[in-house]
């Protein structure tokens, strides 16, 4: 491991920081405007909505021609409006208003935190007839997202299969976004949802077809020259992909890799990491509460404390064993932290994920060089047939009756401790600490147990709460396994909508307390008594 006395402490201190749960997150912002008003602003990211439409990031800088302090805003535009890419200047009209904060329900999903966590506070429909495009925005990082847009719309013309324009989406261009619900729940559930984020894997797959195509360099005996090069082209992919945090952390340690070897000097994976986060965070501090950041440091800090551990084969004797040997043991590696934090928010753990690693870990690097190929050749054959071997695999394990723990709901304080120990563990198993090793084995099982047998937390028997909304008050009852929601809406579909809205930020609510599904009734259906309960309480 090499001595790094502090990368370790800064590693626990971010470890335990990353997992608490963030609560301020812009809920101090006054709104710029509330009523319509014209807006100039800059298109960040742009794509598809679910329902309709699209939705736009903006950088807003200007109400009504009066330059302001530039936020963020997510826009819904309709799909009568102009085309309109990342990279553009635009004007619209419009009304802003403020993004809701989470509801004040025990055990309720915050469905708009990662909104605010990437400074998105405000959002707005924007009238079809309102948009004026006004200039491309200037600036290197502007072009590369309108290179990277059009790359999307190449993408999805090419005759290649839905779930192949998805994952090349996500894994190459880094629009996760285009992802359905099916494919996300299919891939987390047989623990792959890792190869669907752009991270250090694709990174690497990227810079070996970099290194690939520079080797000339290398036999011209200009190897400074192929590095520099190198570096130079992964961080303009990473402005390509819009610094994505994972994409970002995998370019950092990269370029200290090979700034290493440019200088003929060594260097410290958990230094690398460790400088990777702080310079994240010191251009965008609030990635910290981003689970994409949390999972893909989770994940680098396994392997790079449990991986030379897990995997005892000699490499230069037994190469072809240890290449083998590796794919198992990245993924258990990875797991080790991205597990627990994954569980922490999921309540989920995949049990088949060393399996589907085991057989999808090799195919990721064809895919995407497939993908590559089909993007300059308009070949799919080859990409369709390893996005299908992907599928399959996936939807193989997932089919296992053993697949998957669910409504898994460790408490924090879990979470915490046994990340900490985990690695004081692996750092007395690297220097050979006897006493450590015995002492934070002992605190690890100790800890399961006491988890195992804490007694479940008992629900009072009748909670209601009363939540404000923009068409009037709605009330939330559960009584022991039965729960209703009293809505002031008249239309059955809109009624609908929202018992569908209430059940998915419930989840956990409705699960922890063993209730099924919610039933919706009318206002008017409110019980006389349930005014005089004190456990009632008001949302604004």
């Amino acid at each position: 491991m090499g001595r790094c006395p502090l990368a370790i402490p800064l590693a626990i201190l971010v470890l335990i920081i990353i997992i608490s749960d963030y609560s301020g997150i812009a809920h101090d912002i006054e709104l710029p405007i509330d009523k319509y008003a014209i807006y100039s602003c800059d298109i960040i990211d742009i794509h598809e909505a679910e329902t309709s439409g699209r939705l736009a990031t903006a950088r807003i800088d200007s109400i009504n021609g009066i330059k302001i302090e530039p936020f963020k805003a997510r826009l819904h535009l309709l799909d009568e409006t102009p085309i309109i890419t990342a990279g553009q200047t635009i004007r619209f009209g419009g009304a802003i208003k403020t993004i809701k904060p989470k509801i004040d329900i025990p055990d309720a999903i915050d469905l708009n935190r990662d909104l605010r966590i990437r400074g998105i506070r405000f959002r707005a429909v924007v009238p079809d007839d309102s948009i004026h495009y006004v200039d491309d925005t200037a600036g290197l990082i502007a072009t590369l997202q309108r290179a990277n847009a059009a790359v999307i719309s190449h993408l999805h013309s090419l005759p290649l299969s839905d779930l192949s324009i998805e994952m090349l989406s996500a894994m190459l261009l880094g629009k996760g976004e285009y992802l359905t619900n099916d494919s996300r729940e299919l891939f987390s559930a047989s623990g792959l949802s890792h190869i669907l984020a752009l991270s250090g894997l694709h990174v690497g797959v990227i810079a070996m077809i970099i290194s690939f195509l520079l080797w000339p360099l290398y036999f011209s005996r200009h190897v400074k020259t192929r590095l520099i090069i190198s570096i130079l082209t992964l961080w303009l992919y990473a402005s390509f992909t819009g610094f994505i945090p994972s994409v970002t952390r995998a370019v950092i340690m990269t370029t200290i890799y090979l700034g290493g070897r440019i200088l003929q000097r060594n260097t410290v994976s958990l230094n690398s990491l460790c400088l990777a986060a702080i310079v994240i965070l010191a251009i965008q501090p609030s990635d910290l509460y981003s689970l994409g950041f949390q999972l893909s440091f989770a994940a680098v800090l396994g392997i790079i404390l449990w991986f030379p551990l897990i995997n005892q084969v000699n490499r230069r004797k037994h190469p072809l064993v240890y290449w083998l040997v590796s794919f198992p043991t990245l993924s258990i590696s990875a797991m080790i932290f991205a597990g627990v934090i994954s569980t922490f928010y999921f309540h989920q753990f995949p049990l088949m994920f060393i399996v589907a690693n085991i057989f999808v870990a090799p195919l990721v690097p064809l895919f995407i060089i497939s993908g590559i190929i089909s993007l300059a050749f308009s070949i799919s054959e080859p990409t369709n047939f390893f996005a299908s071997c992907i599928e399959f695999i996936a939807k193989f394990v997932n089919s296992s009756p053993i697949a998957n723990l669910t409504e898994l709901y460790p408490p924090l304080w879990y979470v915490i401790f046994i990340c900490i120990l985990l690695i004081i563990l692996a750092i007395s198993l690297h220097y050979k600490n006897r006493f450590l090793i015995y002492e934070s084995s002992l605190l690890i099982v100790g800890l399961n147990l006491i988890l195992i047998f804490t007694p479940p937390i008992e629900y009072p028997r009748h909670e209601a709460y009363q939540i404000s909304e923009p068409s009037g008050g709605i009330i939330i009852e559960r009584i022991d396994n039965e729960c209703k929601l009293y809505s002031p809406l008249k239309a059955l579909s809109e009624r609908v909508a929202q018992k569908e809205l209430y059940e998915l930020i419930l989840q956990d609510f409705l699960t922890l307390r063993n209730v099924d599904s919610i039933q919706v009734m009318p206002i008017d259906a409110i019980p006389i008594c349930l005014n005089e309960e004190k456990s009632v309480t008001l949302h604004k």
